[in-house]
């Protein structure tokens, strides 16, 4: 229905048709970037790249061509152009951007208007509908990564990269939805590990400059995942625990893998699981170190060896059990690292002020590792009331 009208779109088109197979349409002016039209009496300015509806006299249009005067003009242009390549299927990716920015409707009625006139396209419209309608059948009652591949496929581009992005993976959360919801239905918590198995490796091609719209696809699918492995039985719970690490391993700054990274981290509270995550925790800071990003170097170094605390206090250490675990490598910077963030934690600043200056006078050959020791050490000498000597 046209607002402005009030008139049935169906009966604008019918209208729009008689009107131009009646000879009403007259091209007046063909510009570079427009065409401009008499349309039973009616001045009408069309863009020629976007089609977009410019002006039309009546005033009962918007740019998507709801009224009765642009569409006959569109089935000029759309007349005058159908015989341009049409054994050439092959859409360009300008086309492919243009058409997914364009309001639904408006390629809709585009779609009637040169269709009507051009037989030979109705059926080749057919055969793609029938192809896309094959396609849609066989993500139903299949396996959850057919599902995906046929997804992916629909939105993969010739050179492998994809279009719309925001869309293809829009289309991903509702399906994680979908497939989350029926494993909830079917007590089948464990099957949720294979879910995020599937979607980490697809998300995986997409490009690094979608990161950011991939880390909330990737936080969506993981809030699953940690919702579901406080109700997985142990030995499944096991499962989820060695994919989740898969995945922490695997990407080195990811910047879209905090949401796993805390998932590994902080849902798996069993003693058991403490010595690896440990590990994870030492190898990603080691990771950390290669980086020429100094901010973002210190970024992640705090945030690997807060973990590392973190984990040694959840699993019932103290301080002093700590140091006591530790007192053998008192030498090694790492360790020094974890008392003064250990010390931090448990508000212990006398004993981190002493860790600190041992840090500074035996980590002479790290001078950043220096620099940062001072600027902790003057920050814990304000809190106690005294000057950096």
């Amino acid at each position: 229905m046209n607002e402005k009208t009030g008139v049935n779109q169906n009966k604008i088109i019918e209208d729009a048709i008689r009107m131009y197979d009646a000879g009403l349409v007259v091209l007046q002016e063909k510009e570079e970037d427009t065409y401009k039209f008499i349309v039973d009496g009616q001045n009408v300015v069309v863009n020629s790249f976007t089609e977009e509806i410019l002006h039309c006299d009546c005033g009962a249009c918007t740019p998507y061509a709801d009224c009765v005067h642009a569409i006959a003009a569109l089935l000029w242009i759309g007349d005058q152009e159908s015989d341009n390549d049409l054994e050439n299927l092959e859409v360009d990716y300008d086309i492919i951007e243009l058409v997914e920015s364009t309001d639904y409707e408006f390629v809709k009625q585009f779609a009637c208007a040169v269709l009507h006139d051009n037989p030979s396209l109705v059926e080749m419209f057919k055969a793609i509908r029938d192809e896309r309608d094959e396609l849609l059948d066989e993500i139903e009652n299949t396996s959850f990564m057919h599902t995906l591949e046929v997804l992916f496929n629909r939105y993969r581009n010739s050179d492998d990269t994809y279009y719309n992005v925001d869309g293809l993976l829009d289309d991903l959360d509702a399906i994680v939805d979908e497939e989350a919801k029926s494993l909830i239905e079917d007590e089948q918590m464990s099957s949720v590990l294979e879910m995020a198995k599937i979607v980490h490796m697809f998300l995986m091609n997409i490009d690094e400059a979608y990161m950011e719209r991939v880390g909330m696809s990737y936080d969506h699918l993981l809030g699953y995942v940690g919702k579901f492995s406080r109700k997985l039985p142990a030995r499944e719970k096991d499962d989820v625990f060695t994919a989740l690490k898969e995945i922490v391993v695997e990407y080195g700054f990811g910047t879209y893998t905090y949401v796993a990274e805390d998932v590994f981290i902080e849902e798996f509270s069993d003693v058991k699981y403490l010595k690896e995550k440990i590990d994870v925790c030492f190898e990603k800071i080691q990771e950390s170190a290669m980086l020429d990003d100094k901010d973002m170097n210190d970024m992640l170094y705090s945030r690997w060896m807060s973990n590392i605390v973190g984990l040694y206090l959840q699993a019932g250490y103290g301080l002093e059990d700590i140091q006591e675990k530790v007192k053998d490598e008192y030498d090694n910077t790492m360790t020094r690292a974890i008392l003064i963030e250990a010390g931090k934690k448990t508000k212990a600043y006398p004993f981190v002020k002493q860790v600190l200056m041992d840090s500074i006078a035996l980590d002479q050959q790290h001078s950043y590792l220096v620099k940062k020791y001072e600027k902790e050490l003057e920050r814990i000498n304000k809190l106690n009331g005294t000057q950096l000597n």
